[in-house]
């Protein structure tokens, strides 16, 4: 006869196992294979993450922070030069980071997914989600002519009227983004 349940005491196993055995019993569980493999992913989405904060700040800095006036002036075109370029450098890397996530996410669906026939409404959140959202799409094309054709031409506007003071904003040159051969 066997005790209540509550009861049941935790019996010792006849012989204590190796750590070093049930550790390396674990890892070759499919299920720890596809633990690693989701935490990698992970990576992909803080690297966008990062890349999209680190826009943002600069975008901040230029456009809000009156401590950045100075290189609206003349003077310093160089400077703003040099800014530009950093800006251009973080562009590039969130929009190449944004279309990792893309392969990653979709590689990541086949490995682990895809077979067992889960997330049957993936194609249909991928198809309203990136292929219809004209924001996602804008994203894509511009990863892809700044990684392929040529990186985007961007410039400062400063404006300034008695109602609303000094206010900046940062632009992409809309022909330049449609590729023609006006942009050198």
């Amino acid at each position: 006869e066997h005790p209540p349940a509550e009861t049941i005491l935790h019996q010792a196993p006849e012989q204590e196992r190796d750590p070093m055995t049930i550790q390396d019993e674990l890892i070759a569980m499919p299920e720890w294979k596809r633990l690693l493999r989701i935490q990698h992913f992970g990576i992909s989405i803080r690297l966008l993450e990062r890349n999209a904060e680190e826009l943002k700040e600069l975008l901040n800095f230029l456009t809000n922070n009156p401590e950045s006036m100075w290189l609206s002036y003349v003077r310093h075109c160089a400077e703003l030069d040099q800014v530009f370029e950093e800006v251009l450098r973080l562009l590039h890397n969130f929009v190449a980071a944004a279309l990792t996530l893309v392969d990653h996410t979709r590689v990541v669906y086949r490995e682990l997914y895809e077979s067992a026939k889960s997330f049957l409404d993936y194609q249909a959140e991928v198809d309203r989600r990136m292929v219809k959202d004209p924001l996602i799409q804008f994203v894509q094309k511009l990863r892809h002519l700044a990684q392929h054709v040529r990186l985007p031409t961007i410039s400062i506007i400063c404006e300034a009227t008695r109602e609303t003071g000094v206010s900046r904003r940062l632009v992409l040159h809309k022909d330049c983004l449609l590729y023609t051969s006006r942009c050198v």
